[in-house]
């Protein structure tokens, strides 16, 4: 069985503050919201690569103590499966950073995704994926290309599903 890599990457010092949402004034009605239920579609991998890598990054949480000491920085890698719920199970490390404090923080930030679904379209329920996650201190640290070219490389061998009516590359027109 292939295992699927979701590469992750964090930045430490790219740290930013969300700005709060403008207060409402006493007696104003809160904003008309809209729901548009639609049939779930088949996600391919590319698609299901970006929606878990913003899911993981924002579960990450980098160890302060680390910020002005040595070994602040590395790469962990994240052995995973999917839950039939879609939580992450069988969360272990298959490649320490070198640094127990960023390890830690990368298992529990896999642990703490709530759902791996949708997954991609076609693989079987007992898939193993992999998140490699990079702790880093300048947002242009080259391992983030490395990292990239490597899960590129590794999920090669899936194919994305072609859907119904979506433009063909070859024919210039639809299904």
């Amino acid at each position: 069985m292939k295992t699927l890599t979701a590469a992750i990457s964090v930045a430490v010092l790219a740290t930013m503050s969300a700005t709060p949402a403008p207060a409402r004034q006493a007696g104003q009605a809160p904003p008309r919201q809209s729901v548009l239920v639609t049939a779930p579609q088949p996600i391919g991998l590319t698609q299901w690569d970006r929606i878990v890598q913003r899911r993981l990054s924002a579960k990450i949480r980098y160890p302060r103590i680390l910020l002005n000491m040595p070994g602040r920085t590395g790469i962990a890698r994240v052995k995973f499966n999917c839950s039939e719920s879609g939580r992450p199970v069988n969360v272990a490390l298959s490649e320490g950073s070198g640094n127990r404090m960023l390890d830690n923080a990368a298992l529990s930030a896999v642990r703490r995704i709530d759902t791996l679904h949708p997954l991609p379209a076609g693989l079987p329920t007992d898939q193993r994926f992999e998140a490699i996650i990079l702790f880093a201190d300048t947002p242009a640290d080259p391992r983030f290309r490395a990292i990239e070219r490597e899960r590129l490389a590794r999920n090669a061998w899936y194919r994305e599903p072609v859907q119904l009516g979506s433009r063909h590359p070859f024919s210039g027109g639809t299904d």
